[in-house]
């Protein structure tokens, strides 16, 4: 995983920036409507871009991360509205909040029993009623019939091995165990996102985890046919990410 601290500088600059945090949350107050939610924490809410955008759309947006480095940032744009913590074991009382939001965590952690911790730990702090926004199947997200996608795929990333651990069956289980009822499904573009093969060349090689469901063994061959493939250093097509929002049982129409 990313040393977010040293990520923090360019992290914004690297995802799409404003452009794609507009669109981000477009799509999560569109969400949030149905349950009228005042108080929205933003879990690995990192620089804060995403929720000073909620902010401005009249939410209490509170940004949790556990990265000071990227905290720093988000203290600019949500002053007095950031905490350091952990996505398992969150800095709030039980019933405290009216949405919980998680973009862009799920996917990058380590087994399914580290989803269930934070999907289990976001329905803990949710008052009766509220809402859980979060991304899934980011990486499915991306057009599939792009030269690098199809790549991929060649390499073997959708082929056997177990399901990301954002996969929207697996993590829709999860929630349904913790309490939480599925309502509604959008989605945003992920302005500015859209695959660099030259990028994904680099991520590849400084990292020592394969890409998906890649072979270990079969890395370096993936990451020279990235950079073989024309105009590498050229964005392709955006991607298209999908949100989920669960509510949490107990709650009584006024």
């Amino acid at each position: 995983m990313l040393d977010y601290d040293v990520e923090a500088a360019r992290y914004d600059d690297t995802r799409g920036g404003v452009a794609r945090a507009e669109a981000a949350a477009d799509a999560i107050a569109s969400l949030l409507r149905a349950v009228r939610a005042r108080t929205v924490l933003d879990v690995a809410g990192g620089t804060g871009l995403v929720a000073s955008r909620l902010a401005r759309r009249g939410y209490d947006a509170v940004v949790c991360d556990r990265s000071a480095g990227m905290l720093a940032l988000a203290a600019g744009r949500c002053p007095g509205r950031t905490l350091r913590g952990d996505a398992t074991r969150l800095p709030f009382a039980t019933g405290r909040v009216d949405a919980v939001v998680v973009v862009w965590l799920l996917h990058l952690l380590a087994s399914p029993v580290e989803v269930a911790a934070v999907v289990s730990e976001a329905a803990r702090v949710l008052r009766p009623g509220g809402m859980l926004v979060s991304t899934v199947d980011k990486d499915a997200g991306h057009p599939p019939d792009t030269d690098v996608e199809r790549l991929l795929v060649s390499y073997g990333r959708t082929q056997g091995g177990a399901a990301p651990t954002d996969a929207r069956g697996q993590v829709e289980v999860l929630a349904r165990k913790a309490g939480l009822t599925l309502q509604a499904e959008g989605g945003f573009v992920g302005h500015g996102q859209g695959r660099v093969p030259a990028a994904l060349a680099d991520v590849l090689e400084s990292s020592s985890r394969s890409y998906q469901h890649v072979e270990p063994r079969r890395k370096e061959a993936l990451i020279r046919d990235l950079r073989a493939l024309p105009d590498p250093d050229l964005a392709r097509t955006p991607p298209t990410y999908r949100l989920l929002a669960w509510q949490k049982t107990g709650w009584a129409r006024g």
